[in-house]
């Protein structure tokens, strides 16, 4: 009840992006994809993060994968 009397007044709609936005975030996806298909094909599994903690790399191509799906398929 209270969050609909709350956005009742926003002008943002769900799902809208500019395009700008939608290509930063598409070149972002593909690079975390890339950095994780070119570890696998080096033959290690793990590469490390700007932490220095070991990240499993078949996750970092689903991460850059949805990153990318998101920007195809917001709305204009």
């Amino acid at each position: 009840m209270y969050f609909k009397t709350a956005m009742r007044g926003r002008k943002l709609k769900p799902g809208k992006m500019k395009p700008a936005y939608r290509y930063s975030l598409a070149i972002v996806g593909l690079m975390i994809m890339f950095g994780g298909v070119l570890k696998i094909l080096n033959g290690n599994l793990h590469h490390t993060n700007y932490r220095g903690v070991l990240t499993f790399a078949p996750f970092s191509i689903i991460i850059g994968s949805l990153l990318v799906l998101m920007a195809i398929r917001s709305r204009k």
